[in-house]
């Protein structure tokens, strides 16, 4: 599976009207560059189409946007309900979540690091007796809150771009109500699929959540569900590794 691609989400409307205002044409920077349904990326020749009705998700061909539909719907209504698509983003705020997504990428390992250690506990005993049940239910969303530094300036280094200010373990109840119902689905949809073609897996959603803004950058992480995993000797204190690690803006390799 290709490293994930974070897609904005809003978790409430946009305050001040209606942003066709702000509009200023597509932002290519900002578009996925993957199909939102089998992860095709746009680097290999693919010719991606963007769904009409929201402009968020885009598909590599119709098959994979009838596909994806069962999950898309609530976000393509959320979209649409709030009057806004990657599109008519201002441009302020378009820069801001591009800078998000490479901060988001330089960060990958630290952030899948965290993660994972997040909710390894809940497969261990005595919270689970069955870990392979447990990740057929789980519904886990790592809610991490993030602030641009004051000091940080238009092209400034990705890496120290924006620091941690808070980090919880959440549920899937976390979304909007009207996302709910195609996040649950998306996520086990997307872990049984998983699990057919490489064994036994977690998926979880990442949420990388703007202070005091309705925008947020959405990833979904998938980790084996193996002895590596289920070994406690290797289990770390996550929030003080995400906070030192991402705050101080250091780079670590897989």
């Amino acid at each position: 599976m290709p490293p994930p691609e974070t897609e904005h989400i809003l978790l409430a409307p946009l305050r001040g009207g209606h942003p066709h205002a702000n509009a200023a044409g597509p932002h290519k920077d900002c578009a996925r560059l993957q199909c939102a349904y089998c992860s095709k990326r746009q680097t290999d020749g693919v010719m991606m189409r963007r769904c009409a009705a929201c402009k968020s998700d885009q598909y590599c061909d119709k098959q994979c946007q009838k596909a994806a539909w069962p999950v898309h719907k609530d976000i393509c209504k959320m979209y649409q309900d709030f009057g806004v698509s990657p599109e008519t983003l201002s441009k302020k705020d378009k820069e801001v979540l591009v800078a998000l997504r490479v901060f988001h990428r330089k960060h990958l390992p630290i952030f899948a690091q965290a993660a994972g250690n997040c909710i390894r506990p809940y497969y261990y005993t005595p919270l689970c007796a069955d870990p392979h049940a447990a990740s057929k239910e789980r519904e886990d969303v790592l809610v991490i809150t993030l602030r641009p530094r004051p000091d940080a300036q238009h092209g400034a280094r990705a890496e120290p771009r924006f620091y941690v200010t808070d980090a919880e373990l959440q549920t899937v109840s976390f979304f909007p109500q009207g996302m709910r119902d195609g996040m649950r689905l998306r996520l086990h949809t997307l872990q049984q699929e998983q699990s057919r073609v490489q064994g036994p897996s977690i998926c979880m959603f990442v949420v990388f959540a703007l202070a005091d803004t309705p925008h947020a950058q959405l990833a979904i992480l998938v980790f084996p569900l193996n002895e590596e995993f289920l070994d406690k000797s290797n289990l770390i204190p996550w929030k003080e590794y995400l906070f030192f690690m991402v705050n101080e803006g250091i780079l670590h390799s897989k």
